[in-house]
């Protein structure tokens, strides 16, 4: 990410960290959220991957997704992270 430096390779990135179900690759996506040119994409990246972390760290799962629906628009993403956080508090 940090060789990434506009927001078309950073997408490209996120899409790519999407696939790998790791506190790791989440850590990276996490701070995207806060910018809007990747928000969506990040979000998106974020729902993909966060029940697999959410197997070992919920408190990392939880705060991703708390933050991607404060932050994404898309109803998918945010359809997605609901459900995710309503699996959490079981």
């Amino acid at each position: 990410m940090k060789l990434a430096k506009r927001p078309d390779e950073k997408k490209l990135v996120l899409g790519s960290l999407g696939g790998v179900p790791t506190p790791g690759a989440l850590k990276l996506i996490v701070p995207c959220l806060d910018d809007p040119a990747l928000v969506e994409e990040a979000g998106a990246a974020a729902v993909r991957i966060a029940p697999k972390v959410a197997e070992t760290n919920k408190d990392m799962a939880r705060e991703a997704m708390t933050k991607v629906l404060a932050k994404a628009k898309h109803e998918k993403t945010r359809k997605g992270a609901e459900k995710i956080l309503g699996g959490l508090k079981k």
